[in-house]
């Protein structure tokens, strides 16, 4: 298996290509990892223009891990992410109303929820200085054979490169022993929890350059 990641330097983005082949095959595995997300929710076409429309923003570096010219890992690693969904709703949502028309009108309450609930602007221009995981996701197929400890180890060399001391992530905390044992068994402590909505939150960091 090989390594090929985009590297980013916000704001100004350096970009390998990604076809849109393959940003639909991330969409497709996002909905196998994430069958129960809104976004999933929302289907597999709305997966991919998620996808799609911020890779064309270029404030967030793609990470993916190929074995055999096929996509079996991705990491998204965001520099502003809080605002994905409120970039993504706020640049697909014309397109809803124009195109898809009811169909839409129904989805836009779909899309409040994504503003109300993960739009929140950063507090400070440091957030752009500390890297954080925002999905990462293995094929089933793939999974145990250190796939995902190689998306880690991108997302801590585009840390070093830019001099970015922590890594962090957030992860639910209920029902969810898998996941924050993959980052725990990854260097990743738990910084705090926190509430969004009715669900308990992990916050977890991991030091890159101490």
């Amino acid at each position: 298996m090989s390594v090929v990641s985009t590297q980013i330097t916000y704001p100004r983005a350096y970009n390998s290509e990604l076809t849109n082949t393959e940003l639909r095959d991330i969409a497709k595995l996002h909905l196998v990892s994430f069958g129960d997300d809104i976004l999933s929710q929302l289907g597999l076409n709305v997966i991919y223009r998620f996808y799609h429309s911020l890779y064309q923003q270029s404030k967030d570096c793609f990470l993916v891990v190929r074995a055999q010219e096929k996509i079996i890992g991705f990491c998204l690693l965001s520099f502003d992410v809080e605002s994905i969904f409120r970039r993504f709703a706020f640049s697909q949502f014309p397109v809803h109303l124009l195109m898809i028309g009811l169909k839409a009108i129904s989805s836009s309450f779909l899309f409040i929820f994504l503003l109300k609930y993960f739009g929140k602007k950063p507090v400070t221009s440091e957030k752009y200085l500390n890297p954080e995981i925002g999905y990462i996701f293995v094929a089933p197929e793939a999974q145990g054979h250190g796939t995902g400890k190689q998306l880690i180890q991108q997302c801590q060399n585009v840390c070093r490169k830019l001099n970015c001391n922590t890594l962090y992530t957030k992860t639910r905390e209920q029902d969810n022993e898998a996941t924050i044992h993959f980052y725990q068994k990854n260097g990743f402590k738990i910084r705090d929890h926190f509430m969004r909505g009715d669900h308990s939150y992990l916050h977890l960091e991991l030091r890159v350059i101490e």
